[in-house]
C-alpha cells in the first residue's frame, strides 16, 4: 500500500471537499485539510449549534466515510 498524500492529491485534482464548521466556527470535519492549507475553502453548518450536535456530526461523518 502506498502512502497517501493530501498535498499531492490536491495539486492533482484540487480541493474536493470543504472544511466543515459548526455554527460557532468549530471544525466538524477537515482538520487535516485545514492543516495542509489554512485557506482551504469552508462550509458552515448552521444547524450544528450545540456541543452534542457537534459530537454527533463528527461521529456520523467519520463512521460513514471509512471503516472505524
Amino acid at each position: 500500500m502506498t502512502d497517501y498524500s493530501l498535498k499531492d492529491s490536491t495539486s492533482l485534482v484540487g480541493p474536493l471537499l470543504p472544511v466543515y464548521k459548526d455554527a460557532h466556527g468549530n471544525i466538524v470535519d477537515g482538520f487535516h485539510r485545514k492543516g495542509e492549507d489554512p485557506n482551504w475553502k469552508e462550509a458552515i453548518l448552521d444547524e450544528i449549534d450545540t456541543p452534542l450536535k457537534l459530537a454527533y456530526a463528527r461521529l456520523i461523518i467519520n463512521t460513514n466515510r471509512r471503516d472505524v
